[in-house]
């Protein structure tokens, strides 16, 4: 009974109308309160997307009224982060892509992994929280930060000052008030339910980085606290070209030798609208695109809390409808139903048909509630892709994918990625649907160059 209300249930939380009514409850709530217009920003020394919003965020703040406030953090929970240390390399990598494209600050060398630093360095942010909440000036506290964390990552006499700070006693990590406000900090946002830092928090919803202050700008504009005579949004660079950075005159009589090779998970959120991004891509390229199924990450063994499960969620949503892909009317296929797509995986691709059942398959339980655990089911779901239902259904209860399937899951944590959505072109790796406008400049260039 559950599995059948759920679908309704996600498109019931996930409606702008609900997503309305948190949103004017929440300004009812500050009115009455007398507060102000307040962004609450989570900040992580050794975070490269901290920082990167370090940088921005004191223009951003320049253009709206709003009151900003920064949190110290330090300590995540190893849950959130299956792949740690797979997930560091990659982010700074990432987040050297993202600075290109922003123009920022980012160094071409890794700092060193040292603990003392980190520690005193998150010691220093905090000891500048603490003087902001003593009535020092936001435009201070922002230039404090950013010299911290501009320390930090360009390594500048750190351990000078480390030292220096240890002979004249000034209070360490471990130091009551300290150690006081990053608990609180940590605590707070939990309490706030996330699980990351490079977080931006307004009015109940979060907003992750550079990547997402988009959608927090147009919420901004929509309340009409933008101080500019023309609102815009700044911060779109990774979507405002796609499909767009070569003429069809020029596509004509070009394009890319190279494979975009993408590696999908039949219950990703992020993977179906990468999905339908990367097929529209690759089709005005004329560029091959080969699809490799992987285990979601539950059925791997790996934890997805409900916290970030929800994070996701929402995120998705707002992502999707961004772009115009429909999403939220969410029939969950973990188990039985991602088993029976893989297994008609070979079945579909035989028949030529592999990039429509996938469309097909995404679609349903993503944005159509069609339980793909049942016949009933899997049926619509083959049978609009043009696939024969009666030879498909023999296929059902086919395990050969699984050895596959564990094959494309270990070329992918060789990649250095350790989820879906992930793609590479050439010798180019990327994570997230977010970064496909960086893979089409990539092709874009090499059929220019070509």
């Amino acid at each position: 009974m559950l599995k059948r209300i759920m679908p309704y249930l996600t498109r019931l939380i996930s409606s702008n109308s609900v997503l309305g009514l948190r949103r004017h409850y929440f300004e009812i709530k500050r009115r009455i309160k007398g507060e102000a217009h307040r962004v609450d920003i989570f900040l992580r020394i050794n975070d490269p997307y901290s920082y990167l919003l370090v940088q921005v965020i004191g223009q951003f703040h320049a253009r709206f009224n709003i009151e900003v406030r920064y949190h110290t953090v330090l300590n995540l929970s190893d849950t959130m982060y299956p792949e740690k240390k797979l997930w560091y390399q990659y982010a700074v990598i990432d987040a050297g892509r993202l600075a290109n494209m922003y123009q920022l600050a980012f160094p071409p060398q890794i700092p060193a992994n040292d603990p003392s630093i980190i520690e005193w360095s998150t010691a220093e942010l905090l000891r500048a929280e603490i003087n902001a909440s003593r009535n020092e000036s936001l435009t201070n506290h922002l230039e404090q930060i950013h010299e911290i964390f501009t320390a930090y990552w360009w390594q500048k006499e750190l351990k000078q000052q480390e030292s220096r700070h240890k002979k004249t006693g000034e209070e360490s990590l471990s130091a009551p008030p300290i150690a006081q406000l990053l608990s609180h900090n940590e605590k707070s946002l939990l309490q706030k339910k996330h699980y990351s830092s490079a977080m931006l928090f307004y009015g109940g919803e979060w907003y992750w980085g550079i990547d997402r202050l988009d959608h927090l700008e147009r919420r901004l504009n929509g309340l009409g606290l933008n101080k500019e005579k023309i609102p815009r949004v700044e911060f779109d660079r990774s979507y405002a070209r796609f499909l767009q950075y070569l003429p069809a005159t020029t596509l004509a009589n070009k394009q890319s030798a190279k494979t975009v090779t993408f590696y999908w998970s039949a219950r990703s959120p992020y993977s179906y609208v990468a999905l339908v991004r990367l097929v529209r891509l690759t089709q005005r390229y004329r560029i091959r695109l080969t699809i490799k199924a992987v285990m979601p990450m539950v059925m791997r063994g790996m934890a997805v809390p409900k916290m970030k499960k929800m994070y996701i969620f929402h995120d998705t949503k707002r992502e999707a409808e961004k772009l115009g892909v429909r999403y939220g009317f969410v029939a969950d296929p973990l188990g039985k139903s991602v088993e029976r797509c893989y297994a008609l995986w070979a079945f579909a691709e035989d028949q030529g048909l592999l990039v429509k059942y996938l469309l097909s398959y995404a679609r349903a339980v993503n944005s159509q509630g069609i339980d793909a655990s049942s016949d009933r089911g899997m049926k619509r779901i083959v049978e609009r892709c043009g696939l024969d239902w009666i030879v498909a259904k023999s296929y059902l209860e086919n395990q050969s994918w699984r050895q596959q399937v564990q094959a494309n899951v270990s070329e992918m944590l060789e990649l250095g990625c350790w989820g879906v959505p992930s793609f590479r072109y050439g010798d180019q790796v990327f994570w997230g649907q977010d970064r496909i406008g960086m893979l089409e400049q990539l092709i874009a260039d090499d059929i220019q160059q070509g």
